[in-house]
């Protein structure tokens, strides 16, 4: 019987590790403004990101978003969820390398884009790389727990 429950309790904590999913997305806020300054309030545009590896050179994902900026030219979007170009965000490989972030916008709304900069993927992004780890018996304290249970099933074996 206790055999049975040890199993059971085992089996019920894998399930629990295995579950979590992480998000593949990333959040993305900025403000839209022309050369001078002047922010696009109110306004229908389009948006490309597109995720570069290490070296700028290679494109490992991209994809556009159609959104609308408010009256402080505000506009927010989740990278992973527009409309996909290219690659697949889920494949892209966080745990190797520098990855970084390259935005066009075209401020009619159409596909007419002009890069509005790269910048470097920092901390946040890269949990998507915890999705993959193979260390998940180290949970706080489910891992006492579980060596405790381990040792007393060699034991009694």
């Amino acid at each position: 019987m206790k055999k049975t429950f040890l199993l059971f309790f085992i089996i019920l904590i894998s399930c629990n590790v295995f579950s979590q999913s992480v998000p593949q997305k990333i959040n993305y806020q900025a403000i839209a403004r022309n050369s001078s300054g002047a922010i696009f309030a109110n306004q229908n545009i389009s948006l490309k990101a597109e995720i570069l590896d290490s070296n700028q050179t290679f494109i490992l994902y991209a994809e556009t978003h159609s959104t609308t900026t408010n009256a402080f030219g505000l506009f927010s979007l989740q990278i992973g969820g527009g409309t996909l170009l290219s690659g697949k965000f889920s494949s892209i490989n966080w745990g190797i390398g520098s990855k970084y972030l390259r935005t066009s916008i075209d401020i009619n709304g159409g596909n007419n884009f002009t890069t509005m900069g790269t910048s470097p993927l920092l901390s946040v992004p890269y949990a998507q790389y915890a999705a993959k780890a193979d260390t998940a018996l180290y949970i706080k304290g489910v891992t006492d727990q579980y060596r405790r249970l381990q040792t007393q099933l060699y034991i009694k074996n």
